[in-house]
């Protein structure tokens, strides 16, 4: 499974959750099989439109095979967009490492 998680820069593994999801300056996707591994870190293009930037988020992460996220918080709407795309959510508190936070998922 590759999941998405809303990073403040770009740390990888040590890097903290973003405040915000689809605003997020980057994201972390992350492969999750046996075993925990970086995938990359991917700049969010879309970080600083005034409007719709929340569906391009999630397209994009579509595109890049991802199939859940980890997010401090999700408005309901991107909730059910991520649900028609075949994506999961899964919630960890802002600012908790990646690597703890995938703990949470893959527990």
């Amino acid at each position: 499974m590759i999941l998405a998680i809303p990073t403040r820069d770009r740390k990888g593994l040590d890097d903290a959750l973003s405040d915000v999801f689809a605003r997020s300056k980057f994201f972390t996707l992350v492969k999750v099989d046996k075993e925990v591994e970086v995938v990359k870190v991917v700049k969010n293009p879309y970080s600083e439109l005034k409007y719709g930037v929340g569906p391009l988020v999630l397209k994009m992460l579509k595109d890049e095979d991802v199939e859940a996220v980890v997010v401090p918080e999700i408005g309901e709407g991107l909730k059910q967009l991520a649900e028609e795309f075949g994506i999961k959510v899964f919630h960890s508190s802002a600012g908790v490492k990646v690597a703890k936070a995938l703990e949470l998922v893959t527990a």
